[in-house]
């Protein structure tokens, strides 16, 4: 039995679109850290915006261009929903006499966290590990390619003990739950408790 051949030109393909997502995300936050914004809402809503165009819009054009499968985002909007309720609850019953947020302050703080979970689960769950799954690589290779991109170049500002230790090894298991269950719900759900983890511990 013969090998697939795998397809070089779609996996560097793939590595361009993370590299090109993370330079333009880059750019716009730099820029936008130039102007002095007071609007504490306004300041938030520009902090989240590129995740947005850079994580979602910019791959879903991408693949749309090259034309190898279906880009649409996909997640149950319904379950992300009711786990990520249940979750603040727990959060703020755990954590909620270290730091009281008003009700304005908790929902801006649950959109960002939403947004942020879906657009990075998006281009490394969604779009990255199907363009490298159809360049016919190995199973563990996409995985493993998807978790490096993630830990080390997503996040090479982060501690390099925090990167080997936490982020890849989590991103591995994102990948695999992504691969075998076809969507990127539970991915976002785990990412999202994830980075609330951090965040109030």
């Amino acid at each position: 039995m013969s090998e697939k051949k795998v397809d070089w030109e779609l996996v560097i393909f793939a590595v361009f679109m993370i590299i090109a997502c993370l330079i333009l995300f880059a750019t716009t936050m730099f820029s936008s850290s130039l102007f002095a914004i007071n609007k504490q809402i306004l300041k938030t809503i520009i902090s989240y915006l590129p995740f947005i165009l850079y994580f979602i819009l910019f791959p879903m054009l991408y693949c749309k261009l090259i034309g190898k499968f279906d880009c649409a985002l996909p997640i149950k909007v319904d379950t992300i929903g009711a786990l990520i309720f249940g979750f603040i609850i727990i959060i703020y019953f755990l954590f909620g006499n270290v730091e009281k947020l008003d009700t304005r302050s908790w929902l801006i703080y649950i959109l960002c966290g939403v947004v942020v979970a879906i657009s990075e689960e998006y281009t490394y769950r969604h779009v990255l590990i199907n363009l490298l799954s159809e360049s016919k690589l190995k199973m563990i290779y996409v995985i493993l390619i998807s978790a490096f991109l993630f830990a080390f170049v997503n996040h090479s500002a982060s501690s390099l003990w925090d990167n080997l230790l936490i982020k890849f090894p989590t991103s591995c298991l994102l990948g695999y739950l992504a691969l075998k269950k076809g969507d990127i719900t539970y991915c976002v759900l785990i990412h999202f408790c994830y980075n609330a983890l951090m965040d109030f511990i």
